[in-house]
């Protein structure tokens, strides 16, 4: 019986691990609750909502605790976890003039279903819908409605405002550590493991990029903010400087990139962050 070689037994044993489908690669859902924000005094309504194909989907929203209301806030979080965990990142808005908005799509926390490219689509247009109609019946007449998409969930909501109706309404896109391709980004994953580097162009054969935001940038017509650390190991500066370029690229578009040297991925935000946070909130009143 003759011998595999170290490429059939890389093949057989990782092609089938990591490529039985895009959703084992890029979705990572739990329903563990990593941390209850009304413990440490933000309090929150749970949202209960549906997507376009009926599947029930969880939300938290949180209302302005400090004077004036600024406007809306909606979280897309990344490609683990669930809410109770991405939501620490963005909770501090709340006592700075901001409602917030977050939701789990399909499989992640207390959302029905199994994530799927088409499904969390689907989701991401739901709740677009829900937290436009929720701004606008708060009748902030000055209110700023805007979107942060960290990591997977900067791609979802980029891809997802092309059949946004309301497009126009949003006031600023915030792109924080993400791609344009999922096909690039599973490719870079591969290449940067030695393990995996042989395998990294069957990412282009086996991942689909239908619901990737790479051929949608050009004509966002949103005011963006990219923000990329150059020392992100997970989804690297490449791919923020591919996003930037992207956008860029149209007169229809006003983006700025706040580029970082934070070793940690999404970490922009962190509630420790306080120069961060002040720079945000400055830019925000200035739009």
């Amino acid at each position: 019986m003759k011998k595999l070689n170290v490429f059939k037994i890389l093949f057989l044993f990782f092609f089938p691990l990591l490529f039985t489908s895009c959703t084992h690669f890029f979705y990572h859902p739990d329903s563990f609750l990593y941390f209850d924000p009304k413990v440490v005094g933000y309090p929150y309504k749970d949202i209960f909502f549906k997507s376009k194909d009926g599947t029930k989907l969880h939300g938290w929203y949180f209302k302005n605790q400090k004077g004036e209301t600024k406007g809306t806030v909606m979280q897309f979080h990344g490609n683990a976890q669930n809410i109770s965990s991405h939501s620490a990142s963005l909770v501090w808005m709340i006592k700075n003039g901001y409602n917030l908005f977050t939701f789990d799509y399909r499989g992640f926390g207390l959302s029905e279903g199994s994530p799927t490219p088409k499904g969390v689509h689907q989701d991401a247009l739901a709740a677009l819908n829900l937290a436009y109609k929720t701004h606008q019946k708060q009748n902030i007449k000055t209110g700023k409605f805007v979107i942060i998409g960290q990591s997977l969930g900067g791609a979802i909501v980029s891809r997802a405002l092309k059949d946004f109706k309301h497009k126009k309404s949003v006031d600023l896109l915030v792109l924080d550590s993400t791609f344009a391709s999922y096909q690039d980004v599973a490719f870079r994953a591969l290449k940067r493991r030695p393990v995996t580097m042989i395998l990294s162009p069957f990412a282009y054969l086996v991942v689909s990029d239908t619901y990737s935001p790479e051929e949608h940038f050009k004509e966002l017509g949103v005011r963006t903010l990219v923000i990329h650390s150059k020392k992100d190991k997970m989804v690297t500066f490449k791919n923020g400087e591919d996003v930037y370029d992207l956008l860029k690229a149209s007169k229809n578009n006003i983006t700025d990139f706040w580029v970082t040297d934070d070793p940690h991925h999404i970490n922009f935000f962190s509630i420790i962050k306080k120069e961060n946070q002040r720079k945000f909130l400055f830019l925000l009143d200035n739009i």
